[in-house]
């Protein structure tokens, strides 16, 4: 018997991974991009340990190259870890693999190479937006379908009783694309 699967991969470049790595970075937990081969892209956690001790734990990522020679693509799918201790460390990196799409932001004052890497949250200011059908909703961040393309509404408070009669259930969800969407402050 053949397996089959079709799935999508998160794919970003190198200079995203690095503003990845600096907006889920912190005080103690700290990821940095150590390492770029031609095929392979390594991102080093470092969270001290209760004595001090560094304890650097090394994701692998596959890499493709792109035209930019200098700016591959990179597979969000964990290869390996290395320095892992007790088989759970991997999870360190869940925060790097989940984390939101990040953008370029030309804020005031913009000069040459001196742009900030926010998410579309803090870019716009707000979490509530004016949809096509004229309702200011607040998106749902934390929706599986809420993403660089769409964005999920729960919309169950405009839904009518009958629609959950027919149908079961008790949360309806609205989709709508971001260009589609107008901030509401």
């Amino acid at each position: 018997m053949r397996t089959q699967f079709d799935m999508q991969k998160r794919i970003v470049s190198l200079e995203n991974l690095k503003a990845m790595c600096e907006h889920i970075s912190g005080m103690a937990h700290k990821y940095e991009v150590s390492k770029v081969s031609r095929s392979r892209v390594h991102v080093t956690y470092s969270n001290p340990d209760e004595y001090g001790n560094p304890r650097p734990i090394v994701a692998v990522f596959a890499a493709i190259p792109s035209a930019e020679v200098e700016n591959p693509g990179i597979v969000l799918d964990l290869l390996r870890c290395i320095g892992d201790q007790d088989g759970y460390d991997y999870q360190a990196f869940d925060q790097l693999l989940y984390c939101p799409t990040l953008y370029r932001f030309i804020g005031p004052g913009w000069q040459p190479n001196m742009w900030e890497w926010k998410t579309r949250q803090q870019i716009d200011g707000t979490d509530r937006y004016l949809c096509p059908d004229g309702i200011t909703r607040t998106v749902d961040y934390s929706h599986p379908y809420t993403n660089s393309t769409f964005a999920a509404f729960d919309v169950t408070a405009d839904t009518p009783r009958e629609y959950f009669e027919r149908r079961g259930g008790n949360r309806h969800f609205a989709y709508f694309t971001w260009s589609d969407l107008t901030p509401a402050k």
